[in-house]
């Protein structure tokens, strides 16, 4: 087990550290407020209205699938995570930023992915204001601060190599059904029962979640206390969105126009790792309230 702490350290405190809610967070927090409400719509308006979804019925089932997962598990956990965070609570402004990420990642699938439709402008916004609140929660978090919070053992190499080894098999998994193509000039099959959205779901993964982690693993591998952060923030995103995915999955096996479950596989072994994974990495640090 690897030791990263600074005890001993000094480190400087002021009452405009980081991880106060002030000037610099508020903006994040209404901005998150109103994705969270965008989602809500988003949501619950293509689970309970009809016609919304424009495309053909295998992809349709997918984005039902995706909106019970965004409306049960993403928007309670987004909520949540805000009201924590806003009372203090360290360990759930770090699942509030993961959750932006995850905005962020499931609603590019539907910006680029699903067929011009109502929700486009509830898409668009989401997708737009995540990057917003993204980028003024991170502005908002100082890296000495992160190092003094850690101070119990985690295992480092075991959490940078359980990233990468996630990155290089999301890489693997959607080179595999390029690869396939190439040297066989056979669609595979798991293309022709999805269609385009095979291209999407492989463009979004490789590049919105596959950079991240790889820096990621290679931070908190070397001791930074980014990577700490990020790590958290990452494989929050992950338990969701690939919680989404198999949702997706399943929903669009049903139609019978998807003949296997092995995506769901796949999706559902990356959630539950990086499930434990995000309880080990807030467990390790000192996420109490100010």
């Amino acid at each position: 087990m690897d030791e990263w702490s600074l005890e001993g350290k000094e480190t400087v405190e002021s009452e405009e550290e980081s991880w106060t809610v002030g000037t610099k967070t508020k903006p994040a927090y209404l901005i998150s407020i109103i994705i969270l409400a965008l989602m809500i719509l988003a949501s619950a308006g293509g689970l309970v209205l009809e016609n919304v979804y424009q495309d053909i019925p295998v992809i349709q089932a997918g984005w039902e699938g995706n909106a019970l997962i965004s409306l049960v598990v993403g928007v309670p956990v987004l909520a949540g995570s805000i009201v924590l965070s806003l009372r203090g609570n360290r360990g759930a402004k770090l699942v509030w930023m993961g959750m932006l990420y995850f905005a962020l990642t499931n609603y590019a699938l539907h910006l680029f992915g699903a067929e011009f439709n109502l929700f486009f402008p509830l898409y668009l916004g989401i997708v737009v204001l995540s990057i917003v609140a993204l980028l003024l929660s991170y502005r908002s978090t100082d890296e000495k601060e992160i190092s003094r919070l850690i101070r119990r053992n985690i295992p480092i190499k075991w959490v940078g190599v359980f990233i990468a080894g996630v990155s290089l098999l999301l890489i693997a998994f959607h080179s595999a059904i390029y690869l396939r193509f190439v040297f066989t000039e056979e669609v595979p099959q798991i293309v022709l029962g999805s269609g385009y959205m095979t291209r999407i779901v492989s463009a979004v993964n490789l590049l919105f979640v596959v950079p991240l982690g790889i820096a990621s693993s290679f931070w908190i591998w070397d001791r930074k206390p980014w990577g700490h952060l990020l790590s958290i923030v990452w494989n929050v995103n992950l338990v969701v969105y690939t919680a989404a995915l198999s949702s997706a999955t399943l929903a669009a096996f049903e139609t019978d126009y998807l003949n296997n479950l092995n995506e769901l596989a796949l999706w559902i072994s990356i959630a539950v790792g990086c499930l434990i994974v995000v309880v080990i990495l807030l467990d390790r640090m000192e996420t109490g309230n100010f």
